[in-house]
């Protein structure tokens, strides 16, 4: 006579249903949470960015790729770098990186016949207004910031120098 196998719950499948069903919760809500339509409690930051000490040639080849659309982390971002413009600066030595060690930097007296200039860079972003931190993209947007102006073919940093916010 064979004996009829019946299914009981111990303690172990109990916990690993229960792992499993909290794994789905937590999926579910962090990506499936509602996030508030396109246009809605929106504002318009715009901002400069200030690059200070570049080559006069290099402002002029990042500036030949503007307006474009920024990007961070592999993907765009609703913001744009609308334009440029550059002040004169004196630079008397330049920061090298070593080729060995990145971590490792030397000091150069600069070349006095290259032509250095600040670049300041006006950009535009649309952010969410009950967003604290004003992300675009993974960067937060604050005064005195160091900030990645990062487009397809640009990628440069800087300081924000100035700020204003606006209704969108």
């Amino acid at each position: 006579m064979k004996k009829e196998r019946t299914w009981k719950f111990n303690i172990v499948d109990v916990v690993v249903i229960l792992v499993i069903v909290a794994a789905g919760v937590f999926f579910a809500f962090k990506f499936l949470q509602a996030r508030p339509k396109a246009g809605a409690n929106m504002i318009t930051l715009r901002y400069e960015v200030e690059v200070p000490g570049m080559t006069r040639d290099l402002y002029e080849e990042v500036a030949s790729f503007l307006p474009c659309q920024m990007a961070a982390s592999g993907e765009w971002v609703d913001g744009h770098i609308l334009s440029a413009s550059w002040e004169p600066c004196d630079v008397t030595y330049v920061e090298i990186s070593s080729p060995v060690n990145s971590n490792e930097t030397q000091w150069a007296k600069a070349d006095p016949n290259v032509e250095y200039v600040t670049g300041v860079f006006q950009c535009e972003a649309r952010v969410y207004a009950t967003d604290l931190l004003n992300k675009v993209g993974t960067q937060e947007v604050r005064l005195g910031r160091n900030h990645y102006l990062k487009g397809q073919d640009i990628e440069i940093i800087g300081t924000i120098r100035k700020l204003t916010k606006e209704a969108a």
